[in-house]
């Protein structure tokens, strides 16, 4: 939607956000954890050390997701050579699970699951940074910036405001428990902050050696880190 511009603001994965051929401004909100995400995991088969190479699926729905685990597994697993595929049906040892499956799918026996929030925590030393808000900055002029944050503020307090029946809404449909559902939104909604920008550059950074990420990516977030907007915004959360 932002790419071909049928929308000027919203949410998207960080992946995209840092490779998108449109330019993009960051909105002060992230979907972010301090390690453990539980959404966002690769299930690996146990017992590989032997192999001298791993087959692993692809998530078709996480840009983030293929991008953490590829990298979090390079930097564990260098002395195994690791395929990337994006059939399961090719996939012996293991895929990228993410969303609603991953919350509430079984392990199935002879394998394990990696959470790569906790794993990029782990491996980087930053935050893992999973979505961002974008706006098309080349669409919408800086002063425009401000009434768009002040709408999704206003959207963000009539969730906060009537939590309760969302979260329940969303227990049901999981068929999870509600305190469960609470904690795991409220660990994830952030407002964004200078460690949410490093841990976007240090994807950037290794993103882009390891050719997953466009070298133009780590200017990109560079000139996020410059951004007075965003500066202005962190002191309005203060």
């Amino acid at each position: 939607m932002l790419e071909n511009g049928l929308c000027v603001a919203g949410p998207v994965s960080s992946a995209f956000a840092l490779s998108a051929p449109c330019p993009l401004a960051l909105l002060p909100y992230v979907v972010s954890s301090k390690g453990r995400i539980d959404s966002v995991k690769l299930v690996r088969r146990q017992n590989v050390r032997e192999a001298k190479t791993l087959c692993y699926q692809l998530s078709p729905h996480s840009e983030t997701g293929n991008l953490f685990a590829q990298i979090v597994l390079w930097e564990k697993q260098k002395s195994q050579a690791i395929v990337w595929v994006n059939e399961k049906k090719s996939a012996n040892d293991g895929w990228v699970e993410i969303g609603d499956p991953a919350l509430i799918n079984p392990v199935p026996n002879g394998f394990e699951e990696l959470d790569l929030g906790e794993a990029w925590l782990k491996e980087t030393g930053t935050e893992p940074v999973f979505a961002v808000w974008a706006v098309r900055c080349d669409l919408v002029p800086d002063s425009e910036k401000k009434e768009i944050k002040n709408a999704i503020d206003r959207s963000l307090r009539e969730y906060h405001d009537d939590s309760d029946r969302y979260d329940l809404t969303a227990a049901k449909k999981l068929g999870l428990p509600l305190d469960s559902v609470k904690n795991y939104l409220k660990k994830i909604s952030q407002n964004l902050c200078h460690s949410h920008l490093v841990s976007l550059k240090t994807m950037a950074t290794i993103g882009s050696t390891y050719k997953l990420l466009p070298q133009s990516s780590l200017k990109r977030v560079e000139s996020w880190m410059e951004d007075k907007f965003l500066f202005d915004s962190w002191r309005s959360f203060e």
